[in-house]
């Protein structure tokens, strides 16, 4: 009877998992009791999880976003500088033209010492293109890209910035330089006893019109700057955010932004126009700027048949609507 009783009290007793695995019933209440309790532990696992990866993300870009921000700062201040010795260049063709006698400029002081305004401002906006193509560098090794020590032609070529540093640094050389003054003259073939005469002012003044050209990525620098949460997020979902990725955006997305770089493009080539136009001696309708400025616009819009029609200032801006 002993023996009876310790096989029967070692015998394995059912427990009361196996009786809830093998019951429908309590299979579904248990379910039932454990599925807040799972979704509970689920959020609170990945809520730390989330906030680690962005506080890690957030202290690995740390060093990056400080090199970032000095080179937007770097990029603000260059095309600041910029245009502003072309707002001064600006300011010294309007002064030799209305001060010349006849088509014959001639420098005095006070356009002299606006030129010496124009090459301190672009060799300050030498300085500060430099420092930008630095801080690229710095954010290139930071990230762990291989690049020669320095700044130098290889270290640019290497990072893929070469043709660009070059690009930019020939937008900056052209500007009216004072004590420097030289004609060109050009013949034309039914006025051959008038000539058409630029001066080097002139054709220095038309090129420095490239510096447009730093606008677009100008706004961008200044939308990174202000959207700095971005680059956070753009490496939590490995996506590379660089300048012209900003511009594509915003053309796609600020339809206000497009319509801005759009009327600064029209601006910059009526004066364009101005500059090459005044000078002939036998046209005098493109010898102010709101002349030259309504050819441009019935240029690009292809309006040319109301042109002899529009004579008024409003008729001038009616024919610039469009249709």
């Amino acid at each position: 009877q002993r023996s009876r009783v310790s096989r029967s009290s070692s015998a394995p007793q059912p427990s009361r998992r196996v009786t809830a695995r093998t019951s429908p019933l309590a299979r579904r209440r248990l379910s039932v009791s454990c599925r807040p309790r799972a979704s509970a532990v689920l959020r609170a696992s990945c809520a730390p999880l989330t906030l680690t990866a962005v506080a890690t993300t957030e202290s690995v870009t740390d060093g990056s976003s400080s090199l970032r921000r000095a080179a937007q700062e770097n990029f603000i201040w260059m095309s600041v500088l910029a245009s502003s010795g072309l707002l001064l260049a600006v300011s010294v063709n309007e002064i030799l033209w209305y001060s010349a006698v006849g088509f014959e400029t001639v420098d005095t002081v006070f356009t002299t010492i606006l030129k010496i305004g124009v090459v301190v401002t672009t060799v300050v906006a030498f300085f500060f293109l430099y420092r930008y193509y630095d801080s690229q560098l710095a954010m290139m090794r930071a990230a762990g890209v291989g690049l020669s020590q320095g700044f130098w032609f290889l270290s640019m070529w290497e990072g893929g910035l070469l043709w660009w540093f070059l690009a930019d640094l020939l937008t900056l050389i052209p500007m009216p330089f004072p004590f420097i003054h030289f004609t060109i003259e050009f013949n034309d073939i039914f006025h051959e006893d008038t000539p058409t005469v630029y001066t080097s002012d002139n054709l220095l003044m038309a090129s420095m019109f490239l510096r447009v050209q730093f606008l677009p990525r100008l706004i961008a620098e200044i939308w990174c700057m202000h959207n700095s949460m971005a680059f956070v997020s753009a490496k939590i979902n490995n996506v590379v955010i660089d300048t012209w990725f900003v511009i594509r955006a915003l053309f796609i997305a600020n339809f206000g932004t497009l319509c801005f770089l759009i009327f600064m493009s029209v601006l910059a080539s009526a004066y364009i126009m101005l500059i090459f136009e005044r000078p002939y001696p036998h046209v005098d309708q493109l010898a102010e700027y709101d002349n030259a400025l309504y050819y441009t616009i019935i240029t690009m819009t292809t309006v040319i048949e109301s042109v002899r029609a529009s004579k008024g200032a409003g008729e001038r801006a009616y024919t610039c609507l469009p249709p």
